[in-house]
């Protein structure tokens, strides 16, 4: 029995100092690395602190348990001196707070837009910038977000950001009425400047242009068994795509079904071509740097030669 009882107690004493920590156990003395893993955070998804170059003292992330913005304070620790430093750092306070935003609607000089509206899912409005063009917003989840920002004589501007930004700018176009009106023109009548009409929707968001651009296609379209295609008719093309978000090719029929079936219904900002323009633009550049960092093959001169042992 004396035998039993010491084998239990020394259970009881190894099971006391298992680092494992349940989920909510996010405590003032456990290591940074202990808590990530409880919340179940990587490194590579937190804030480091503010301070110089190499140093670590606190670190940011978002907490999908509680829903807020935790920060845990450290001694400073150099970040060079041991790499395995966050996993280590003791944890000395823990601070909660909410998820929030500013965002800074801005014109094409910098200069602050007030009385922007700062639009949600469905154009439901969320809030309205200050006079410096602020406007603070609670974030509602880990993911990356994003809202529209629309102001009169401006084109809506669209802006991303996650639960662990401080700020995000949304930059406000300046829009060009004349501009709008001679493009609408060009592809409502077939007048001349087509080929910059088509270009202008491929930037600018109109869902009043679909049908047009949708009957200019068929007009636009290359014939069957052609294969060189005129730039007027891919700008067409590319103005549909930019202005949908779909990519029905050549096909008008289906461009045409899925307007009166779907396109029609959607709200004005699906039609949000500059996003999807710049969404585009960030793809191609993430894949060039990709490409650009992936070593060629060495040819066939370059290899090194291969030594055969001669035979003994």
């Amino acid at each position: 029995m004396k035998r039993f009882l010491t084998i239990a107690l020394g259970l009881l004493i190894t099971c006391s100092g298992c680092t494992s920590l349940p989920r909510n156990d996010v405590v003032v003395g456990r290591t940074v690395g202990e808590i990530l893993k409880a919340e179940n955070v990587s490194f590579e998804d937190c804030r480091p602190g503010d301070e110089p170059a190499g140093v670590l003292s606190k670190v940011t992330y978002f907490s999908t348990r509680t829903q807020k913005v935790v920060t845990l304070h450290t001694a400073p620790y150099p970040l060079e001196a041991d790499p395995w430093v966050p996993q280590k750092a003791k944890v000395l306070a823990i601070t909660h707070a909410e998820p929030e935003v500013t965002i800074l609607a801005v014109d094409e000089n910098g200069a602050p837009v007030s009385g922007a509206r700062i639009l949600g899912t469905r154009d439901q409005v969320l809030g309205v910038t200050d006079f410096d063009g602020s406007f603070r917003l609670t974030v509602q989840n880990a993911e990356m977000v994003n809202v529209d920002v629309t102001s009169e004589n401006y084109e809506r501007g669209h802006v991303f950001f996650s639960p662990l930004q401080a700020q995000a700018v949304a930059l406000l176009i300046a829009s060009r009425p004349d501009d709008w009106r001679k493009a609408m023109e060009s592809i409502r009548y077939g007048r001349d400047d087509l080929h910059n009409a088509y270009g202008f929707f491929v930037y600018h968001g109109c869902k009043d242009a679909v049908p047009f651009l949708i009957e200019r296609l068929e007009r636009e379209r290359p014939a069957e068994g052609q294969t060189r295609v005129i730039c007027t008719a891919v700008h067409c093309l590319e103005a549909l795509q930019m202005q949908t978000g779909k990519d029905f090719r050549w096909d008008a029929q289906a461009w045409r079904n899925w307007w009166e079936t779907e396109g029609k219904g959607l709200p004005e900002s699906h039609f949000n071509a500059r996003r999807r323009c710049e969404e585009r633009e960030r793809r191609w550049k993430q894949q060039h740097a990709a490409h650009a960092t992936t070593p060629l093959p060495a040819s066939e001169d370059q290899k090194p030669e291969e030594v055969v042992p001669s035979a003994p």
